[in-house]
């Protein structure tokens, strides 16, 4: 269900991201391209996010209390599949929100201010909300498998 969500869900940003002003939309085929391609790209990256947060938080725990919580972790990351769902669905609309920014007054006072070059800016923008996103699912992982730590012994 969540690879089909993502994947659905990625018509809409990858039409924004074209704003319709692009050549590509006279060839079908080519947006069909690129839907799949970003779909297939979102589903990829939340997959590894959900196990590569599993291994990180399982890894640590499982040091910390001397046993194996791996499993419980994986499961601990599935069940909190729909919050990963909305984190891509917010990253994607996010992003495409900045991405407006990109040539404003905003962007190039805090390029002056920090001297560092708007596109960077722009990304740091974006990657700031997505690190908080990333720490509080984290958070939510960590504290899942000390309780089934405890529910296991």
């Amino acid at each position: 269900l969540l690879i089909f969500l993502i994947g659905a869900g990625s018509f809409i940003p990858a039409v924004l991201i074209l704003d319709g002003s692009a050549d590509v939309f006279d060839e079908p085929e080519m947006i069909t391209m690129i839907v799949f391609v970003f779909g297939m790209t979102c589903v990829f990256g939340t997959v590894c996010v959900g196990l590569l947060s599993a291994l990180l938080v399982g890894g640590l725990e499982s040091w910390r209390c001397k046993r194996n919580l791996f499993a419980a972790t994986v499961q601990i990351a599935c069940y909190l599949a729909p919050y990963l769902l909305a984190w891509c669905f917010f990253g994607a609309f996010w992003g495409l929100y900045v991405l407006l920014w990109t040539d404003s007054d905003l962007i190039s006072r805090l390029s002056g201010f920090t001297r560092i070059r708007p596109e960077f800016v722009t990304i740091y923008i974006w990657f700031l909300p997505n690190l908080a996103w990333a720490l509080f699912y984290l958070s939510r992982i960590s504290q899942g498998t000390r309780a089934a730590q405890y529910a296991n012994e």
